[in-house]
């Protein structure tokens, strides 16, 4: 007989690591990134209601594989849930262009790397790609959007004007991250407006 073993039970693999803790070393950036997504007059809110289904599953977050990218999941599906809600869309001049030409993860990476100037560490961390394969796969994502209006030689990629990176089917991870319907204990939820306030 075959035992499943709920995920909130399991023994997190960062009992030490607080939720105010975490929250307070990543919450600069989440606001960045919700910024350029809803706009500032929404970001605020994306990014509490984020916090609170974090917080309320804290327990359950912490026995996941990555920490960071969990917390990523789930502020993706408020940002998406608020978008849909009020009818926004990104602000960002790379956040724009690139919004209908690239796969989920190709996206954010472009946006965290040229548009929000994140690192090449913390980036890996949170779209749960191998740190080495970061340069290549930014390079082929502006790759793709650089003809657009408004990207080449704009002022969010200036500075990383680098050769297109090798072919789409060659990139490990370029494929967009699960949605959020797949996040671990979500079931039951109809989608990423589901999430919000879980386990307030």
């Amino acid at each position: 007989m075959r035992v499943v073993l709920d995920p909130a039970l399991i023994a997190p693999r960062r009992p030490d690591l607080t939720f105010d803790a975490f929250a307070d070393s990543h919450m600069g950036l989440w606001t960045r990134y919700a910024e350029s997504q809803v706009g500032a007059a929404h970001s605020d809110e994306v990014v509490a209601r984020a916090c609170g289904w974090l917080r309320g599953n804290w327990r359950r977050v912490l026995g996941s594989d990555s920490v960071a990218r969990y917390a990523w999941r789930v502020l993706k599906a408020e940002v998406h849930a608020c978008a849909t809600e009020r009818g926004v869309r990104p602000v960002g001049e790379v956040s724009g262009a690139a919004l209908a030409e690239l796969p989920e993860r190709l996206y954010d990476l472009l946006v965290l790397r040229y548009e929000l100037g994140v690192g090449d560490a913390e980036i890996a961390d949170y779209l749960g790609i191998e740190q080495a394969a970061v340069g290549a796969q930014a390079r082929y994502a502006r790759g793709r959007v650089e003809g657009l209006s408004g990207v080449a030689g704009s002022s969010a990629t200036e500075g990383h004007a680098e050769a297109e990176g090798p072919p789409e089917q060659k990139l490990s991870g370029a494929e967009g991250p699960p949605g959020p319907e797949q996040l671990p204990g979500a079931e039951g939820l109809s989608g990423p407006e589901g999430l919000s306030g879980v386990g307030e």
